[in-house]
């Protein structure tokens, strides 16, 4: 299969698919795919009049696909059917070089040659533009500006999948300069999971970007999966320019590393499942706190999980961990029994208050010498019942688990399994980070995929 046929094959499998709101242009039903492109402008938009009399925009997109040592440029005709008005001049401001996301129907048109011979060529209708980077000509301003004209684009996400369906579901912006507080919690509403945003880092900072972070409730001052989802997809779409970066959270800075992986199919193939090799990790400082629970609440909380004291691990007790939010680490005696909570979950708000969590994770070992662990989350009050995977319960759990003696402080990674019972295998790799023989942190580790078939080229 050409390289070319191969990249357009997820997108025709989605041609079908109910018509999504369009952000600047109207184009006709008729088209052959559904396709979607990440790739820098190779001119400055132009506008254009047809046969009819009707203004629209022109412009051409090169993206890149292949191994790293075998890469490849294609170029694609893109027509925009947008009105006169503040959208139109927000494309035709653009610059040659601008990294955009393109969204758009894929048609065929044809005609003959001077020498009466039939030729086609494939274009592009845009549907949905989105600026994620735009040339750096010393000039700060200019990559921000007309920001808020544009229609912000949710990105899907899984995080951390270890199976068909798994993951942790992520919504992300990746320009959400503009947005307002609600605008940001009705997007995490809407799609009932924790989201991602990114913004600009402030000016003369040490920092990239911004992160935020919203689920349907409120804000969060941080969320692992969210950040190495947003992390993930920034540098799938090329918007990084090293492989470190420096983000700014509510929590504070978090570091975040990119690296590639053996089995890394960024080239075109023809399996339909096989993964990025887009390995991310993020820093997250040593345990601040480390409390056991005390005597009067340990009823309260085996009762709100449906269990018993018998059904705790022996020798270990519960216990409060953070690295960047406090959660209620319960050990339970297996896999099995961790798999089969139902907890009374209309109890669980006002049992962290009491105790000062953020949520309760019960785990159980799996593989004690293979440093694996399962584990389930039931947040406070996040406006959905149960986490699939996170990211920042993984890594207080890991330092609780060094307090307890069950892991070692090497490097060796340890493996928190999470979402088995809701359906969403889960896997999280953290490992500790040291100075010396004195661990001053972890790194949590994972990969993101997209959550539809439907993928940039």
């Amino acid at each position: 299969m050409s390289a070319f046929f191969s990249s357009l094959r997820p997108a025709m499998r989605m041609a079908n698919a109910p018509q999504a709101a369009r952000a600047f242009s109207s184009s006709p039903a008729n088209s052959i795919a559904r396709l979607t492109l990440t790739g820098r402008l190779g001119a400055e938009p132009e506008l254009h009049a047809t046969s009819s009399g009707q203004e629209i925009v022109k412009y051409t997109v090169a993206t890149s696909h292949g191994s790293r040592e075998n890469r490849q440029t294609s170029w694609w005709r893109v027509t925009n059917f947008v009105p006169e008005g503040s959208q139109r001049d927000f494309v035709l401001g653009l610059q040659k070089g601008t990294l955009v996301y393109v969204e758009g129907d894929a048609k065929m048109a044809t005609w003959e040659d001077a020498e009466g011979h039939s030729r086609s060529t494939l274009n592009l209708v845009q549907r949905t533009l989105e600026v994620l980077k735009r040339p750096d000509h010393g000039n700060s301003a200019s990559s921000t500006s007309h920001l808020s004209t544009m229609v912000a684009h949710v990105h899907l996400l899984r995080v951390f999948s270890a199976g068909p369906g798994g993951g942790n579901l992520l919504p992300v912006v990746l320009n959400a300069q503009g947005m307002s507080n609600a605008e940001m919690q009705a997007v995490a509403a809407s799609h009932k999971h924790e989201s991602g945003f990114v913004f600009p880092a402030p000016a003369d900072s040490h920092y990239d970007y911004e992160f935020r972070f919203w689920v349907p409730a409120h804000e969060m001052e941080m969320c692992g999966h969210a950040t190495i989802g947003t992390v993930w997809l920034m540098s799938k779409l090329e918007m990084l320019e090293r492989s470190q970066v420096r983000l700014l959270t509510k929590s504070g800075l978090i570091e975040a590393k990119v690296s590639h992986v053996p089995g890394d199919t960024d080239d075109t193939d023809d399996t339909d499942d096989t993964k990025d090799g887009i390995w991310i990790e993020i820093s997250q400082p040593a345990y601040t706190v480390m409390d056991r629970i005390e005597d009067d609440y340990i009823d309260e909380i085996v009762s709100v999980l449906g269990i018993s004291k018998d059904d705790l691990y022996p020798g270990l007790y519960i216990q409060n961990a953070a690295t960047s939010r406090v959660k209620t680490l319960v050990p339970l005696k297996s896999v099995s029994l961790l798999n089969s909570l139902e907890p009374q979950f209309f109890r669980i708000e006002a049992l962290c208050e009491k105790i000062d969590s953020t949520g309760l994770y019960p785990y159980a070992v799996s593989n004690l010498e293979l440093q694996e662990f399962e584990a389930r989350q039931f947040p406070k009050a996040s406006g959905y019942r149960e986490d699939a995977a996170t990211g920042i319960a993984a890594s207080a759990l890991a330092f609780g688990l060094l307090m307890n003696g069950q892991v070692h402080s090497t490097n060796r990674i340890i493996k928190v399994k999470q979402g088995s019972a809701m359906g969403h295998p889960s896997e999280i790799s953290v490992r500790f980070r040291k100075s010396g023989d004195d661990v001053n942190g972890c790194w949590i580790g994972g990969s993101a995929e997209f959550e539809t078939a439907e993928k940039p080229l």
